[in-house]
């Protein structure tokens, strides 16, 4: 037998073999990446989860947008440039954009209306923003929106 012919019966006496004990282990195929036979189920599983990410990405996006509203919201406030009532309505427009959030918001504030917990969250966000005057803003916005006791 020359080297070619050699070379192709070693060949195809490990793929038997592979092929054999991938076939008899399917665990062992599958844990492995090796389980060729199922490339449309990984199709499906691969699409799907492509999907999957392409929705996630999309939510991220608007997740980051109404962000930075009300970090810009939050600034021009503090910055006397949009008054406590309107960054409240706006704050309140923006959870309503979506449900998750509005529950989230009301968990977080059971108490009152929904002006009322957008109100106590543009304090909170006015609070914690990186400003040297900011905790000051807070207290008025809160004595202004929400009564004296709010501070």
């Amino acid at each position: 037998m020359n080297f070619p012919l050699r070379a192709l019966v070693a060949v195809a006496c490990v793929l038997s073999l592979t092929a054999g004990v991938l076939t008899a282990m399917p665990d062992f195929a599958a844990d492995n990446g090796l389980d060729f036979w199922n490339l449309s189920e990984h199709r499906t599983r691969l699409d799907a989860a492509l999907r999957r990410q392409e929705q996630l990405e999309r939510e991220g996006t608007v997740i980051v947008n109404r962000t930075a509203a009300r970090a810009e919201v939050v600034e021009g406030v503090i910055a006397g440039r949009i008054g406590p009532e309107e960054a409240a309505r706006t704050f309140e427009q923006l959870n309503r954009t979506d449900a998750e959030t509005l529950e989230r918001i009301r968990r977080c504030y059971p108490d009152g209306t929904d002006e009322v917990r957008a109100a106590r969250q543009l304090v909170s966000h006015v609070r914690c923003f990186p400003h040297p005057g900011a905790k000051r803003v807070a207290s008025e916005i809160a004595s202004r929106l929400l009564g004296p006791a709010a501070n």
